[in-house]
């Protein structure tokens, strides 16, 4: 399949400079103003560009300058097949160009006097000369080669998508759909495009000329003829029609809906009802595409902005799979706001944009998840993780606190209002999600950081004897548990479980915090408790040394349900955030 593999852009809009690997499936995930929609505006611009589509507003600017140059560039894998696309009088010049299956493009846009905006044609990279340029006559070839550019945008005036034109969005898509039929209806459109020649136009038959027209057509002519042959003795006329071909008449497809009422155009419906219509126009195409017999025509590659828009998140499922099989034959690339495409099977096709904050200059970074995420699709923690209520907070944010419960996080949240000026210097969003349990906290902070978050968690004190050794590998860990159960089961707090590990008794969890951390607690495993929390701040997990939140607010494990009224009343002032909260605080955001 030909795919554009790399997109290297520079000095355009937030694309200060950007270098970009994309696969045939790619997922642009971000916050607004991230750079998702420049990012698709750059990959047409490389593929499709004139002056019309540029203005000076497109190139990148800070507080002091702005660029006068765009470039665009892009590396593509060519596989061998896809040459005949081209005409043979290109082929070779363009085959020159690549290297191990790789043709490499450029393009550049510049500012000219009075700001006149100059947009270059593709340039090829030349390995026989080290360098970018256009080989004579190329221009045709190239673009039988490169993939049409679809690009679907998010808010479009749908006026132009219902008068039929071929370079609108929905033209493009209905014109690749009637393309993989064109083949099979070739025979029958040409045997009435002949009939109709023949009811046209003079035709050739067995080396004389024959007409079959009707009378009235030749009436006509003979009436121009006459006129011309008044003023111009000797000379002739006649009526020429050129009838479309097959590929013309696909060009000029359109749709009418009806929904309980007469055929209209798309503009007539809502904006929910058009981007069905997308949805259907593509999932039409998959199943086009998936026919195996097909033959190779001019690829192109689907920029969709926003898929999810106006669609209810069952449909945004459909279409993210749907977009996806698109993808197992032409290149797909989306920027979305939704958490329902991402899923873990998605993990090696999502790229995480973010805008660099102030002071820095207005520019778009992107991070890409580890690979080794794909790994573990089938990882019931990281399905958990990647719930609706969880990616819909962390994708969408600069900081994230992974806690165990509700309690947690709203306490957590109440205090932040004492360092909000710190936090705003260094964040401009953060996100607080619930793993449920302490046993996921450290997984949840691997995965989050793998995926290029900055991440850090907090735990109960308990962590330290259920939950530590997953993270420390360490004599420390193990003489720690060994000694605490040595405690608990003399005290009488813990029990057997069917697993044969030890467990704490119900209602024993404040006895057992006194074992670590009580005014008679045993000295040497206080100590060894301070150090495995030492240990842990080094992996971003910091552990609650009173033992659960509550215990910082007056509250007790049996008024949990009261972290709501003490949380509003940390927030006016009622409540005094005691001093290793504030230290929790600046451990957090600092």
């Amino acid at each position: 399949m030909l795919t554009l593999n790399k997109l290297y852009a520079k000095g355009m809009r937030s694309l200060a400079e950007i270098d970009l690997p994309l696969r045939n499936f790619t997922i642009f995930i971000g916050k607004n103003n991230a750079g998702k929609t420049n990012t698709l505006l750059a990959i047409k611009l490389l593929l499709e560009a004139s002056a019309r589509d540029v203005s000076e507003e497109d190139f990148y600017k800070t507080d002091t300058e702005r660029a006068d140059t765009i470039e665009l560039r892009g590396e593509f894998s060519v596989p061998e097949e896809y040459l005949s696309l081209c005409d043979e009088k290109h082929k070779g010049k363009i085959q020159n160009c690549i290297v191990d299956n790789v043709l490499t493009v450029r393009r550049i846009i510049s500012k000219g006097e009075g700001g006149k905006i100059k947009v270059n044609s593709i340039e090829l990279w030349q390995p026989d000369k080290g360098e970018f340029g256009t080989p004579t006559g190329i221009d045709a070839g190239i673009k039988q080669l490169l993939p049409e550019v679809i690009f679907i945008e998010a808010f479009k005036d749908p006026t132009e998508e219902s008068q039929g034109k071929s370079t609108a969005a929905l033209g493009k898509i209905l014109k690749q759909i009637v393309e993989q039929v064109e083949d099979k209806i070739n025979d029958d459109v040409m045997v009435a495009i002949a009939l109709a020649e023949k009811n046209f136009n003079w035709m050739e038959q067995d080396g004389v000329m024959v007409d079959n027209r009707p009378d009235e057509l030749r009436k006509i002519e003979n009436q121009i003829k006459s006129h011309i042959q008044e003023l111009f003795f000797g000379s002739d006329v006649r009526l020429k029609f050129n009838l479309p071909k097959v590929s013309d008449l696909i060009s000029t497809a359109t749709i009418e809906l009806k929904d309980r009422g007469p055929w209209t155009s798309p503009d007539g419906k809502g904006q929910g009802f058009q981007r069905v219509l997308y949805v259907a126009l593509l999932q039409t195409l998959a199943d086009a595409l998936r026919d195996e017999t097909a033959a190779i025509n001019r690829p192109f590659i689907l920029l969709y902005e926003e898929p999810e828009a106006f669609l209810h998140p069952a449909l945004q499922r459909e279409v993210g799979n749907i977009i996806e099989n698109i993808s197992t034959t032409n290149q797909v690339v989306i920027a979305s706001h939704s958490p329902l495409l991402v899923t873990p099977s998605r993990m090696d096709n999502i790229i995480i944009l973010r805008q660099e904050l102030p002071p820095n200059p207005h520019k778009t970074n992107f991070f890409i998840p580890d690979d080794s995420l794909a790994d573990h699709d089938d990882d019931k923690h990281l399905i958990s993780l990647l719930k609706l209520n969880n990616s819909s907070e962390f994708l969408f944010s600069d900081f994230i606190l992974v806690v165990e419960g509700v309690s947690d996080r709203y306490l957590l949240e109440s205090c932040w209002g004492g360092v909000r000026e710190k936090i705003d210097k260094k964040f401009e969003s953060i996100s607080i999600i619930e793993s449920g349990s302490k046993d996921i906290v450290p997984l949840w902070i691997e995965y989050l950081k793998k995926m290029k978050f900055p991440t850090k968690g907090v735990v109960d004190l308990d962590f330290l004897w259920n939950g530590s050794g997953r993270v420390l590998k360490n004599d420390d860990v193990s003489k720690f548990c060994e000694k605490f159960w040595k405690f608990a089961d003399e005290s009488n707090l813990c029990e057997v479980a069917d697993d044969g590990k030890k467990i704490l008794k119900k209602g024993s969890k404040d006895n057992a915090f006194a074992l670590v951390v009580g005014e008679n607690c045993d000295k040497e495993l206080n100590e060894l408790g301070k150090k495995i929390s030492e240990e842990l701040l080094k992996h971003d997990i910091w552990v609650l040394r009173k033992g659960e939140i509550e215990y910082y607010f007056g509250l007790s494990l049996t008024s949990k349900g009261k972290y709501v009224t003490a949380g509003q009343k940390i927030r006016k002032g009622e409540i005094e955030i005691p001093s290793e909260m504030q230290e929790l605080l600046t451990w957090l955001f600092t």
